[in-house]
């Protein structure tokens, strides 16, 4: 499955390899590219993996998702 989110309050590369680490970090996610121009991430997963665990990822790495 794949899906794409908007990521807020994103300022620098370090905020994009932090929201990386956190999704890279869920169990079942194959890959998460985020950018810091469009303030989005790609992420690419297995049917374990819930919508709402990608955004509690990401808020738990100190920044706000939607799903685009």
């Amino acid at each position: 499955m794949r899906h794409e989110f908007g990521i807020e309050e994103m300022h620098c590369t370090s905020c994009t390899q932090a929201v990386e680490r956190a999704l890279r970090s869920v169990e079942g996610v194959r890959s998460a590219n985020v950018h810091l121009l469009t303030e989005r991430a790609t992420v690419e997963h297995d049917d374990r993996v819930t919508v709402e665990r990608l955004i509690e990822a990401i808020a738990d790495a100190g920044y706000r998702a939607h799903v685009v």
